[in-house]
């Protein structure tokens, strides 16, 4: 997963929470090691698959030099004036 989106970490720590439930599920032995990995790749696979894929078109609208300009998010000043509030 590209950095375009900043998710890879959220992600990550996301799996890290289901991979310990499913070893906790074979550990206790409510589910079969396949069953349990199995669940947990399919969970993954399907949060995944669309992050990845919207991080990869961030990162070429970044690269797409023709279509930068001032209303590119991109370019767009994202600070906030906290003068002003």
């Amino acid at each position: 997963m590209t950095m375009y989106r900043g998710e890879a970490a959220n992600h990550g720590i996301l799996d890290v929470y289901h991979l310990l439930q499913a070893l906790e599920m074979i550990h206790h032995r409510v589910k079969s090691k396949n069953q349990a990995l199995e669940e947990y790749e399919a969970e993954l696979r399907q949060r995944t698959n669309p992050a990845v894929l919207l991080s990869r078109q961030a990162c070429l609208d970044a690269h797409d030099f023709n279509g930068l300009n001032q209303h590119s998010a991109v370019l767009k000043r994202r600070a906030i004036d906290a003068t002003s509030l």
